[in-house]
């Protein structure tokens, strides 16, 4: 296992360069420069805009809705994923299944939970 994998799941950090929907990354230039970040980087904070909206996708999902109503929904809001410029129905089904939201750090390797089955 690399390095920067191993010193993240011993500490049960985020590796760097982990975008997820809904948390912010703190980085080490954040812990190093800001007084409430001292000694917090690698860990996710929430963001609370972001995170109702991944609270209500959930449930959603949870009471049946399609992938694809899910990704209407979600680019209807107007948020936008970490990475383009709109949710994909794969983007969502990996955000769906991913341990962090679940409250579990992920390592080299992406680990899926799977939640609750969305028809795509």
């Amino acid at each position: 296992m690399a390095g920067r994998s191993r010193k993240a799941r011993d500490r049960g950090v985020m590796p760097a360069g982990c975008r997820i929907f809904g948390y912010r990354l703190i980085t080490k230039a954040h812990a190093t420069v800001l007084p409430e970040y001292h000694g917090r980087d690698g860990e996710l904070e929430v963001v609370d805009a972001e995170a109702q909206l991944v609270l209500e996708l959930f449930e959603r999902c949870a009471s049946g809705q399609s992938i694809r109503s899910l990704a209407d929904w979600m680019n209807g809001t107007g948020a936008h994923p970490p990475v383009g410029r709109r949710f994909a129905r794969s983007c969502l089904h990996h955000m769906l299944r991913n341990t962090a939201y679940v409250g579990r750090g992920c390592d080299s390797r992406v680990r899926q939970v799977h939640a609750a089955a969305c028809r795509a």
